[in-house]
């Protein structure tokens, strides 16, 4: 079985970073709209899925990444094989 080509993990933390003031933003936002006494029951949700979001979008966004490697990787087609040429 053949491998995937290796990458670098420069490109994720570059999507990391532009996403990390959207993550703060939403965070600090549903802390300062909980309720007084209700801090974490007004906020642990809305965090929690802040955070699932983010996590799931590194995910998305590393393996894309690897499979767009492995498709740059992949030789290029070379053509037709029997002898006609294309559009024929």
């Amino acid at each position: 079985m053949e491998e995937f080509p290796k990458v670098s993990a420069e490109e994720l933390k570059r999507f990391l970073h532009s996403k990390v003031d959207d993550v703060a933003e939403k965070i600090i936002d549903s802390l300062n709209a909980a309720r007084v006494g209700e801090l974490i029951a007004d906020t642990e949700e809305p965090v929690r899925k802040t955070l699932f979001e983010f996590g799931r979008a590194a995910f998305e966004a590393a393996v894309q990444q690897k499979l767009s490697a492995a498709e740059a990787a992949f030789p290029p087609s070379g053509g037709r094989d029997d002898g006609k040429e294309d559009g024929q």
